[in-house]
């Protein structure tokens, strides 16, 4: 008979019909006790390892968790790509702000890199949106923000650029410029698709493109906009359970 700690609950049907009946609180109490009880840094464990739980990255998270809508998996994967992204030439681009969460996450990342960061967003929440391309939210959604707010929690260094308006609007000025990183997170499909149209041709090789919403499912226009983008280019977006889709550029 295997061990406790190798089974793999979701195939056992008697372990699986055991964990259904049993309160949560009682089956991570004996999960911890019979199954991560030896391993290095067990409380960060469920089923898998799960690194959003480090000390530090905690800590991170509690200081943007009242100003970001992303999950802290997803800011993990966000900042554990874009430190990869580092390895190639180009500025880092977040696309969608709302309250500057994640923009704090990757500026933090960025501290003495020399990089520039682009902030794009309306600071006024959404203008319009397209129903008819799947787009469910509505005009006016996300406009308890502001640049004044964003400014000042996310900071003003001079290397920090914000650019309020409408995309693809806001890249006017910087066509020339080579990209190493962008975290597309604009809900609806005709910004995302133009955001797309942009980004790509100037993504250095090795860059990469995080997108927060393909998997929603209040944003089945983002969905929509990065499968038609991608559906005659090498690469393929990478799906990831917490629903975000992530393309590295060949």
């Amino acid at each position: 008979m295997k061990p406790l700690a190798l089974v793999a609950t979701k195939h056992v049907p008697v372990v699986a019909f055991a964990k259904a009946l049993t309160p949560p609180v009682i089956w991570s109490a004996l999960y911890r006790t019979f199954v991560t009880r030896d391993i290095p840094d067990a409380d960060r464990y469920g089923m898998v390892y799960r690194p959003w739980l480090e000390p530090d990255f905690k800590a991170l998270l509690s200081r943007i968790d009242q100003r970001t809508m992303v999950l802290p998996e997803s800011c993990w994967h966000l900042k554990t790509r874009l430190s990869q992204s580092l390895a190639v030439d180009g500025a880092i681009y977040e696309l969608g702000v709302y309250k500057g969460g994640t923009a704090l996450l990757l500026r933090e990342s960025l501290e003495g890199s020399g990089r520039t960061l682009r902030l794009f967003d309306t600071f006024a929440g959404m203008e319009r949106t397209a129903p008819s391309q799947g787009d469910r939210h509505r005009p006016g959604d996300f406009a308890d923000t502001s640049l004044e707010s964003v400014r000042a929690f996310v900071g003003d260094q001079p290397w920090i650029d914000y650019r309020p308006g409408w995309v693809p609007d806001t890249f006017a000025g910087i066509r020339d410029e080579a990209i190493a990183f962008a975290h597309i997170d604009l809900d609806l499909h005709d910004p995302i698709l133009a955001a797309c149209g942009f980004v790509y041709p100037r993504l250095s090789s090795g860059g990469a493109m995080v997108f927060d919403d393909y998997g929603g499912v209040s944003t089945a226009g983002a969905r929509r906009a990065i499968d038609t983008f991608f559906m005659d280019k090498p690469e393929v977006p990478m799906i990831l359970q917490t629903g975000q889709a992530v393309v590295i550029k060949l």
